[in-house]
């Protein structure tokens, strides 16, 4: 007779069963593990980490703020101790000049002592701000005469400086033999014949922010140096004439090559014709009042270009404005052609921000300093880069111990009009002679 058996247990659903008691076992063993380590480990020592200092450390136990500069945005930023109070919204000071209340926060990474600054004719200390000199200078006195007066510029209103053109009014020499070249340029002496240095920083108009830091925050002797297409030109420049700096406007010129951007408007360019470049210049030149020359911007095909530069100087000679080469341009020509015209010219001696770096503008305004001990006086330029403008503070306030005055562009050309006095043997060699050491600049 058959008998009947039973069939065993499916292979397959054995295998998951047993796995699955395997991961349960394994899970109840790893988490037991688990509660034990978080209960009694260190959690200092879970894993690899990197410890960051935020704080210079010093014997007294106080934490001090490192500070850096940077240069993706062209912003100073700084970091801030977590146990500062929260503060009402307000504007912090644009360059590193200390704001009342947060002095004891902020610190530079400068390797010097910090020294005091010159803003707007006054010397600002470290941890105060102009305003508080401001305020202290009215108490002490409030009718003492400024420490420094305003220089006295012509009226950036007046118009017999001006005529009229197709494009507005552009600068003319008067009846009288007055130039925007001379009234527009900002007075200075130097009765002991002292070296001097000479800063003009460029590129203004373009930011707002950038453009009123220069504006109220660097020495009046600086020279600033306007775009000529920039958004309230006008009222830009009256506003440095206010703060006692003199004032350029920048020229384009044609560039060895151009880039992605469209030139700007009434470029000066090589193979024009005179006329047509005595037109773009007269564009130029009426955009605003209140500027003493004119600043190349690029124009490195266009200065070596004799043919297209001689227009360009013997208009600006005939309206009696003043020329001054930005040092970037190592062909140029305009040197060679402004003396067989007449015209006021100066030539920077180097750009002392090619690289945006505060180590190397340091090292370019020290070669400046050289230069003006050797010939008696020295040109730089450079950009509205916060990083310019902070370097270029703090280094005005080392100038005095060095006898080294700062003096405002325009006296470079007047220098080098003296140089060319008939039968004057001074500053022949470039060198800076006593025989005009008396002089005022």
């Amino acid at each position: 007779m058959a008998k009947s058996r039973s069939a065993g247990p499916s292979p397959v659903r054995s295998a998951i069963v047993h796995t699955g008691l395997s991961f349960a076992v394994f899970g109840g063993i790893v988490g037991v593990m688990g509660a034990g380590i978080q209960m009694t480990g260190n959690p200092d020592r879970a894993g690899p980490r990197e410890i960051i200092a935020l704080f210079e450390t010093h014997d007294t136990g106080t934490p001090a703020l490192k500070a850096r500069i940077d240069d993706r945005d062209y912003q100073l930023t700084s970091l801030q101790p977590q146990t500062q109070a929260a503060r009402p919204d307000r504007a912090e000071p644009l360059l590193d000049v200390p704001d009342p209340g947060q002095a004891e926060f902020r610190q530079t990474t400068r390797t010097s002592p910090v020294e005091s600054v010159r803003i707007n004719g006054r010397t600002v200390q470290p941890g105060q701000s102009l305003s508080q000199v401001t305020q202290s200078e009215s108490q002490i006195n409030e009718t003492s005469p400024a420490e420094t007066p305003q220089p006295v510029f012509a009226s950036v209103s007046s118009n017999d400086l001006y005529a009229a053109t197709v494009s507005g009014r552009a600068p003319i020499i008067t009846s009288d033999g007055r130039s925007v070249a001379e009234s527009y340029a900002r007075p200075f002496s130097n009765p002991e014949g002292r070296p001097t240095v000479s800063v003009i920083v460029r590129g203004l108009g373009k930011s707002r922010r950038y453009t009123n830091a220069a504006i109220d925050e660097l020495p009046p002797e600086i020279t600033l140096s306007f775009v000529a297409n920039a958004n309230g030109l006008r009222n830009l420049v009256r506003r440095a004439h206010e703060a006692g700096h003199e004032v350029l406007i920048e020229v384009p010129m044609e560039p060895l090559e151009d880039g992605r951007r469209a030139p700007p408007p009434n470029r000066l360019n090589t193979g024009q014709s005179a006329s047509e470049t005595a037109t773009r210049l007269e564009w130029q030149l009426a955009r605003t009042k209140g500027y003493f020359g004119v600043l190349n911007y690029q124009g490195a095909k266009f200065a070596t270009e004799a043919a297209s530069v001689k227009p360009l100087m013997a208009e600006l000679a005939r309206r009696g404005v003043a020329f001054i080469e930005d040092g970037s341009l190592p062909n140029s020509v305009f040197a060679d052609v402004a003396g067989t015209t007449d015209t006021r010219f100066a030539k920077a001696d180097l750009v002392i921000d090619t690289r945006r770096d505060a180590a190397e503008i340091e090292t370019q305004l020290l070669t400046l300093e050289s230069l003006a001990l050797e010939n008696g006086h020295a040109l730089g330029t450079g950009f509205t880069y916060p990083v310019t403008l902070d370097t270029v503070k703090a280094w005005v306030g080392r100038l005095e111990a060095k006898g080294i005055m700062l003096a405002p562009a325009s006296h470079v050309i007047r220098q080098n009009q003296a140089r060319q006095v008939p039968g004057s043997e001074v500053f022949q060699t470039g060198m800076f002679e006593e025989g005009l050491s008396g002089q005022d600049g």
